[in-house]
């Protein structure tokens, strides 16, 4: 059934492509979304060819042009285009996409520290030697700071109140 849907698609944005061809004429050349659809509608028909002629894609040949199925991943690169129609989304989409940098940093500076006094804690609390005297706090030191990563995530539920 997906081949029936493949091939019913590719008929819709044919359509979509004569259509829009015939409603603005050959100006419409000039834009890059109606290029970029165009371009998609090509590789889909070159794929359904060589689909018909290559005995299911046994032939080495079919396999390297059957390569062009990964263009279908650029089909939602046209969805995108909608969003700048919808200003108040592109916006958020803009800001996040914007303050990308400024998290992984501020993430980068958070792990920095987490890192510093996990290591601090794992030298001060596990190497005093009347604080492990207890028994009940010598099992949350084993439990909590036993290594680095424990000690970090020890941290983090500690900051975080959990």
């Amino acid at each position: 059934w997906s081949k029936i849907a493949e091939v019913c698609f590719l008929a819709i944005f044919t359509v979509e492509i004569l259509l829009r061809l015939t409603a603005r004429g050959w100006r419409v050349v000039k834009d890059g979304w109606f290029l970029f659809d165009t371009t998609l509608v090509l590789i889909a028909f070159v794929e359904q060819f060589v689909g018909l002629f290559s005995n299911g894609g046994d032939s080495g040949y079919a396999q390297q042009v059957l390569v062009l199925r990964t263009t279908r991943l650029f089909r939602l690169i046209r969805t995108f285009r909608m969003i700048k129609q919808i200003r108040s989304v592109w916006r958020l989409v803009y800001g996040l996409i914007t303050c990308g940098e400024t998290i992984i940093s501020t993430f980068i500076l958070l792990f920095i520290v987490l890192y510093v006094f996990g290591v601090m804690g794992l030298e001060l609390i596990t190497k005093d030697g009347e604080l492990r005297k207890d028994p009940e706090i010598d099992a949350l030191v084993v439990k909590n700071f036993s290594s680095l990563p424990l000690a970090m995530i020890t941290l983090v539920r500690f900051v975080t109140m959990d």
